[in-house]
């Protein structure tokens, strides 16, 4: 049965959530961003890299519609991706788009 693009679902595997030392080594903040950023990323137009709409959201800069998206002042999501970042859980391409290296896979 294909994937309903306007409604994703996959397997969760929870071990593989609770088992990430990278991710447990994050701020429950940044592991909550985390989970906001994979919702979005699995309604991307290209699964896995976190963009809304035709609009990828790229770091450092074109923050601003996770921001809106999540109800969260810029200020405060930042400094969550940039450890995101520094511990290895999320990822950026060449472009600078935020992305889940296992969702693209």
């Amino acid at each position: 049965m294909a994937s309903d693009p306007k409604n994703p679902s996959t397997k969760w595997y929870f071990n593989d959530w609770d088992g990430d030392n990278n991710l447990k080594a994050c701020s429950l903040a940044a592991q909550g961003l985390w989970m906001r950023m994979l919702c979005i990323a699995a309604r991307s137009p290209e699964p896995g890299v976190v963009q809304i709409g035709d609009q990828p959201l790229k770091h450092p800069d074109g923050l601003a519609p996770l921001a809106l998206a999540v109800g969260r002042p810029l200020e405060e999501i930042v400094p969550l991706i940039d450890e995101l970042l520094r511990f290895g859980v999320a990822d950026r391409d060449r472009s600078g788009r935020l992305k889940n290296r296992r969702m693209v896979r």
